[in-house]
């Protein structure tokens, strides 16, 4: 209720109905297989931050971040996405990942991927009465690498200015495929797709990221307020790839 019950107690939003998932049996189910991580919509941060730490490090690393200890107890990453925030922390990951959110209703179930899920500010394509019953996540691949980075004013318990996610796959010296996001530049977190056609098929050097984040800087569209400026928004967009291919060009170095 980090986003709903504000709204409440400032009287702009006074619900009918609510339901409480916390004693739905089975609702908080985690799992990790060869191919996929599996997330219930009941699960809370807390219980998440430990399956990630090995699978996902940089995943790890935001979900510390998240809200406070109390916040962690009690959110979902089911509520996360469901809200669907532009700055929501969770979303640039799972977008890159290419998660399925599986809804459940009386009608039955039905598999969405993220990145068809949303449909506009706060808004997305699930139906009145459909749950979020459970998140689905591929595993990274050996020659994939992940950057994921949170921009804020402060480093903890902090409202994001930007977020940002890249999963590259390589082959050898190049950019096999790439799949980037970035939040808080729009009114959704959304696939900067000309970035990552530029990407795919590049040589993995200095000069193609610098290419791309100006790619990814023209590309985005972001508001001016009290956390940064559409400029230095953008500065940002186009800092974060530099950023990645550093750590990417770390990693690899590191394992040959």
């Amino acid at each position: 209720a980090t986003d709903l019950g504000v709204l409440y107690n400032h009287g702009r939003l006074a619900p009918n109905d609510v339901l409480c998932l916390t004693q739905i049996e089975n609702f908080a189910e985690l799992s990790i297989d060869d191919h996929r991580l599996s997330i219930g919509g009941g699960a809370t941060w807390t219980e998440i931050e430990p399956l990630v730490e090995k699978l996902f490090p940089p995943y790890h690393e935001i979900v510390t971040r998240f809200g406070s200890p109390q916040i962690r107890n009690s959110g979902t990453l089911a509520g996360n996405l469901a809200t669907g925030s532009p700055i929501a922390d969770s979303i640039p990951f799972h977008l890159v990942m290419e998660s399925d959110l599986h809804l459940v209703s009386v009608r039955g179930d039905r598999v969405v991927s993220l990145n068809d899920f949303y449909s506009g500010y706060r808004e997305n394509v699930a139906d009145e009465d459909e749950l979020i019953a459970k998140i689905e996540t591929p595993r990274l691949a050996a020659n994939e690498r992940l950057a994921l980075y949170k921009v804020s004013k402060r480093r903890d318990m902090d409202i994001s200015t930007l977020t940002f996610a890249l999963r590259v796959r390589i082959d050898g010296d190049s950019v096999d495929r790439a799949w980037l996001a970035i939040g808080g530049a729009g009114p959704i977190v959304s696939r900067i797709t000309p970035a990552e056609e530029y990407l795919a098929g590049s040589v993995l050097s200095l000069e193609t990221f610098r290419r791309a984040g100006e790619i990814a800087r023209d590309h985005i569209s972001p508001w001016s307020d009290v956390r940064g400026s559409k400029n230095y928004r953008q500065l940002l967009a186009e800092n974060l790839l530099l950023k990645a291919y550093h750590e990417f060009a770390g990693e690899l170095s590191a394992v040959n």
